[in-house]
């Protein structure tokens, strides 16, 4: 009977363990962002990032920074990938509150990807609210590196707006990573906006790398 109540609390204490605790001392890091963190540009960055950090992805389609602090629902699409490599993918999902991902991974660095949507939900004002509330507070916990949207064909007029807000709102307390001067979308195929099809997989991957070596290079020192 003794060695049944061990059993157990063996047990217990294997479903109880944080699924995200890897015990790791490597430097952990956070990433967020939305659709293009979605698809094939999120998860080569994953891919990347998780080599040689503790690694946990967030990508919410439709999402602005903001969405982070309020956990407004996607129906359009996720992609989730947790410390322990486990993954979510579907099309309806709270966003997470990044506030109570800090509490539990302690990011050392955070990679964030925005931009798009805010041609779409908001003003300019507004914006440059969202992004400096954002920033403020991931730059007050952790290093950070902020990734612009990529060049697309439907709004390519209107990215360099954004990203002067962007600019603006960061007022240096992230490094900046300006996605339109790697990327050419065409001016055939896909939906104008998004990297993932077959054609345009190598240039979302090709996306990821840029990244992943910037990252490297300057915010790992």
């Amino acid at each position: 009977m003794k060695y049944f109540f061990v059993f157990i609390l063996f047990l217990n204490s294997l479903y109880s363990t944080d699924l995200n605790n890897t015990n790791s001392d490597k430097k952990k890091v956070l990433i967020v962002g939305d659709s293009h963190l979605v698809g094939p540009f999120g998860q080569k960055l994953d891919e990347l990032i998780r080599k040689n950090f503790d690694t946990e992805t967030y990508g919410v389609c439709g999402s602005v920074a903001g969405w982070f602090f309020n956990e407004k629902e996607t129906k359009c699409g996720y992609f989730f990938k947790y410390r322990n490599g486990k993954s979510e993918k579907g099309l309806k999902a709270k966003t997470p509150d990044i506030k109570k991902i800090y509490e539990r991974l302690k990011p050392d660095f955070v990679i964030a990807e925005f931009g798009a949507n805010y041609y779409y939900y908001y003003e300019d004002t507004a914006t440059l609210k969202d992004i400096d509330g954002f920033i403020t507070f991931i730059s007050s916990n952790s290093k950070c590196l902020f990734v612009s949207q990529p060049d697309s064909r439907k709004l390519r007029d209107k990215i360099e707006k954004i990203n002067q807000i962007t600019i603006k709102a960061n007022n240096n307390r992230c490094l900046f990573f300006d996605s339109s001067k790697i990327t050419h979308y065409p001016d055939e195929g896909g939906d104008g906006i998004h990297y993932s099809t077959t054609t345009l997989k190598p240039q979302a991957e090709n996306w990821a790398l840029k990244v992943y070596e910037k990252f490297s290079k300057e915010l790992t020192k």
